[in-house]
């Protein structure tokens, strides 16, 4: 996602099942591939673990976002 006030800044933004569905994406090869042509581009990497305000909301907001 890319920020209003700060066009140049982008985040990503994804959403996984469970832990262990995270896990299984970092072990995949296109994210491997991913990881190590991106790399020279990323100036800070840092994971946030979340939680939905209203769990129950987000099947919504996801359908939302997809279009």
């Amino acid at each position: 996602m890319q920020q209003e006030e700060t066009p140049t800044q982008i985040r990503i933004w994804e959403v996984y099942a469970s832990r262990a569905a995270y896990e299984a994406h970092l072990r995949t090869p296109h994210f491997k591939h991913y990881e190590t042509t991106t790399q020279p581009m990323v100036k800070s990497l840092r994971l946030v673990d979340m939680t939905a305000l209203d769990p129950r909301a987000m099947p919504a907001i996801l359908r939302k976002l997809n279009g």
